[in-house]
């Protein structure tokens, strides 16, 4: 399969008779339906019919590894280009980052961004705002510095620069609704210093809200998550324990902990909405146990949790669910889209 702007699934031979194809089929007629997209003539190679099927509502907004859905417009300075809402994106060169999308008063035009301050030296790190709004990213010489984009015709790109952020941050990670940004740098062994930074996005920029040590942070780590209407954060310590912050303030103590038998190397939030005492369902991977040798003497885990809160007792952490795992020492966990079961 490839992504991005045209983009099309293709899936190969399959009996008109299976059942495989029947549910291909099915998926491709509501496609159609909610994404209106119109139906490509089908395709043959060597003698093969290929089912070709509308790239979902998903891909065509752009989303890709660069490309990023946005709800608004991206208008250039006067006279300048239009582009089309959703299908922003970014490339990076050897010397510089340079931010595209295609020109609406054109068909099928590509345009380049080229108000201030774009392009860009190429970053070590860059990453978009889940809002599409914001481009956060690692300069070599000036730092970590967030570029916002305008929400409205007639306003600026704006340049935010963030001094106090270390300047070996080496990845970012943006809570759901783009409120927070946290700065993530490598640990060094024996270090007091602080390399896991949370700014609180604001009129004037980012500020400082809280900042943790994290002496075996590795890169891409998701150490911090917010639950999908930032009520709920949830940091994981070095220790494997997993503190439960309010999503709007992390600088206080944790409303509740969650842990296992063993140090938890990893979890995730479930998309769910808060309904009543339920605030949040979280899984979390507890890695196995092992000998000298690197010989497997005890199982992983996956454990549910529940985070409730009554309004009586404050919040409480219930385990819903566990099984174990023959072997494993890091996991990815991905929720289906409703939050009911993890992969």
């Amino acid at each position: 399969s490839s992504r991005g702007a045209g983009a099309r699934v293709f899936f190969g031979r399959l009996r008109g008779g299976d059942l495989v194809c029947r549910l291909l089929r099915l998926r491709h007629r509501l496609a159609l339906h909610f994404a209106t997209l119109k139906r490509p003539p089908p395709l043959r190679r060597g003698g093969q019919r290929l089912f070709c099927f509308p790239q979902l509502r998903r891909l065509r907004r752009g989303y890709n590894n660069h490309a990023h859905p946005s709800r608004k417009d991206r208008r250039g300075p006067a006279g300048g280009p239009m582009l089309a809402p959703g299908i922003t994106f970014y490339t990076r060169g050897k010397e510089n980052l340079s931010v595209f999308g295609f020109d609406s008063s054109k068909e099928n035009a590509l345009a380049e961004q080229t108000e201030h301050p774009f392009p860009l030296p190429t970053p070590k790190a860059v990453q978009w705002s889940p809002d599409g709004q914001a481009l956060a990213l690692v300069d070599p010489t000036q730092g970590v510095q967030v570029v916002t984009f305008p929400a409205e015709d007639g306003q600026e790109l704006e340049l935010h620069s963030i001094p106090e952020a270390p300047k070996t941050t080496q990845s970012f990670l943006w809570s759901p609704k783009s409120s927070a940004l946290v700065t993530v740098a490598p640990g060094s062994k024996g270090s007091t210093e602080h390399n896991l930074h949370v700014w609180r996005r604001s009129t004037e920029g980012f500020v400082l809200e809280a900042s943790f040590l994290h002496p075996k942070l590795e890169k891409g780590a998701k150490v911090m998550q917010w639950t999908p209407d930032e009520k709920e954060c949830a940091r994981l310590l070095p220790d494997g324990t997993i503190h439960v912050l309010p999503g709007s303030d992390c600088s206080v103590g944790p409303l509740a902990e969650l842990k296992g038998a063993k140090g938890i190397e990893s979890f995730e939030f479930a998309p769910v909405r808060a309904r009543g005492a339920l605030k949040a369902r979280v899984a979390v991977f507890v890695p196995d146990v092992r000998d000298d040798l690197q010989r497997v003497i005890g199982p992983a885990e996956v454990i549910i949790f529940e985070i409730t809160d009554d309004g009586r007792a404050g919040e409480q952490v219930l385990e819903k669910a566990k099984t174990s795992v023959a072997s494993g020492q890091v996991a990815e966990l991905m929720w289906n889209s409703t939050g009911s079961a993890p992969i």
